[in-house]
């Protein structure tokens, strides 16, 4: 006996064909959907309510779309470790099936391997070293860019063989009274000095070692300061000294020079008397 099963769901009552290669029915469902939709608006709308629904729609699409991008990337992060999982096997099979097939040919073939790695280790070398040169940019206010670069690999190599890390240039400068020679000093991280000399008339540059410190160029810098500002205070001194004499030297001239004039007034003011008392002397002869 043949059994008629009846699926009432999946035909069109309309046109008696599949409900989801009836393109007329999926329309009109959406159109009626979409009035649906408008009504509900329209209606919440005239309550006052249609932001809150523009809102709540917003809302109620991003999480939808949040929900979908995480299952998304949950379920190719399960595909990644299920891929990862089945080539680890299969690794690891092969490995074993390897090694049970010659253990001791493996075996002499790991030591041959073990001493070509011990030869050809690289040994690291001082001159793989990176060392910090940013400490001498300071040596650009009167150096020239090629002396620069000659005493920067010359002090690079110095770092590399004492393997110190940074260099930089000490605050403290020696210069000659009427020469072109200045002597700067490094400071290296290790601690020791390095004394730079450098021309500035030739642009000849050299650098030795020192048996200086950090505390003793200090030392050297503040007593250098100290003896030019009491230098400064001796010549200030002297200064005001000699101003102060000229001013005295000044004011004594000018109260000779007023001396004089009062005794020229004096002379006149005499000689003018002794002129009134002859013409009297005279008038009264005359008479």
């Amino acid at each position: 006996m043949k059994k008629f099963i009846f699926h009432s769901a999946s035909l069109c009552l309309r046109c008696d064909t599949n409900v989801a290669l009836c393109t007329e029915c999926s329309a009109e469902k959406r159109r009626i959907m979409l009035k649906k939709i408008r009504c509900f608006y329209w209606n919440m709308r005239d309550r006052g309510k249609g932001g809150q629904v523009i809102m709540i729609t917003i809302l109620a699409v991003f999480s939808m779309m949040i929900l979908v991008g995480f299952s998304a990337k949950s379920l190719v992060i399960s595909r990644q470790r299920v891929a990862e999982v089945h080539t680890e096997t299969g690794i690891s099979s092969g490995a074993v099936t390897g090694t049970s097939v010659s253990t001791g040919s493996a075996l002499s073939l790991e030591k041959e391997l073990e001493e070509q790695v011990q030869v050809e280790k690289p040994v690291q070398t001082p001159a793989e070293m990176v060392v910090d040169t940013s400490g001498l940019d300071a040596f650009h206010g009167f150096m020239t860019e090629n002396a620069y670069t000659i005493m920067e690999e010359q002090i690079k190599t110095e770092c590399q063989k004492r393997q110190c890390k940074s260099a930089k240039k000490l605050n403290y400068q020696q210069t000659a009274e009427g020469s072109f020679d200045v002597a700067s000093f490094v400071l290296l991280s290790d601690g020791g000095i390095i004394r730079c000399d450098y021309n500035l008339k030739s642009g000849a540059v050299s650098i030795s070692q020192t048996e200086y410190s950090e505390v003793d160029i200090t030392a050297m810098h503040n007593a250098e300061m100290k003896s030019e500002q009491e230098a400064v205070e001796r010549q200030q001194a002297a200064d005001k000294k000699k101003a102060e004499l000229a001013k005295k030297k000044s004011q004594k001239k000018a109260s000779t020079k007023a001396k004089k004039n009062k005794d020229k007034s004096k002379k006149k003011s005499s000689s003018r008397k002794s002129a009134t008392k002859k013409k009297a002397k005279s008038k009264v002869r005359k008479k």
